[in-house]
């Protein structure tokens, strides 16, 4: 998957092996999982373990169960249920206390206006605290990840997104 390993997923070797067969079908998958790493890291903090970790063995979990029912291809069950983690981004807050000219001013990521590997990047001292999020619903939390990392193609077909229409509006309507 574009030389990265399986240890920038935090998954054992066996779901690194399941989730490179998975993704070396679908070059959309490819994309999304590139453009996921690029935006939150492998870094960020999980309940257990980094949120990565998690969100990929969730979905390589509901793609396992899919296959009894089959109502999903796999590569729509895995990213329809790695985005369904993306709340926990907003359960911890990312801060930096960067020193400038006798001053102290903390500086906190905004969750997906700007990748967490450029913040983390531009601010080596930086720290992550719990965070009550109760300005968002997992759904939301869901479909803003799958904005920002999937092709527009792919997030308009798994979120039922209708292409706008230009219509005539007339008077008296």
């Amino acid at each position: 998957m574009n030389n990265i390993s399986f240890s920038a997923f935090g998954i054992s070797r066996r779901r690194f092996t399941e989730l490179n067969r998975l993704v070396c079908s679908n070059l959309d998958l490819r994309f999304f999982l590139n453009s996921v790493i690029t935006l939150i890291g492998s870094n960020f903090p999980g309940k257990e373990r980094p949120l990565l970790a998690e969100m990929v063995e969730h979905a390589l979990f509901c793609v396992r169960e899919n296959r009894k029912v089959n109502t999903l291809t796999d590569s729509d069950c895995f990213i329809l249920n790695f985005c369904t983690l993306a709340v926990r981004l907003y359960e911890k807050k990312l801060v930096a206390v960067p020193e400038r000219e006798n001053q102290k001013a903390t500086i906190s990521w905004t969750p997906l206006t700007t990748s967490v590997t450029d913040f983390e990047n531009k601010y080596p001292d930086h720290e992550y605290i719990d965070w009550e999020c109760n300005g968002i619903s997992a759904e939301s939390a869901a479909a803003l990840l799958a904005a920002r990392t999937l092709p527009v193609h792919v997030f308009s077909k798994l979120y039922q997104i209708k292409p706008y229409e230009h219509s005539e509006i007339t008077e008296g309507a």
